[in-house]
């Protein structure tokens, strides 16, 4: 059995909407710090996964005189949580 988990957050160096401008000075220009807080939340992009991986595993048929058409041998899933 093998686990991973990894965690990814990465904030670009330049405004999303404005090209020319630089994040750092564009959420400087904000009175609040709230403000700043809620576009760095929008523009900064964060993944987290997470993966259990099965090796060397099989499933043994058990009882079956008749051998299936179609039978499944391997089966894979991946789910990635949105969060906001």
């Amino acid at each position: 059995m093998h686990i991973d988990y990894s965690q990814t957050r990465s904030t670009p160096e330049y405004d999303p909407l404005s090209p020319d401008l630089k994040l750092k000075d564009e959420l400087n220009t904000y009175g609040k710090q709230a403000e700043s807080d809620s576009i760095r939340k929008i523009v900064e992009n964060y993944t987290d996964r997470f993966n259990i991986n099965f090796m060397n595993v099989r499933k043994e048929r058990v009882g079956a005189k008749k051998k299936p058409q179609f039978m499944i041998l391997k089966i894979s899933a991946a789910a990635t949580p949105i969060l906001c």
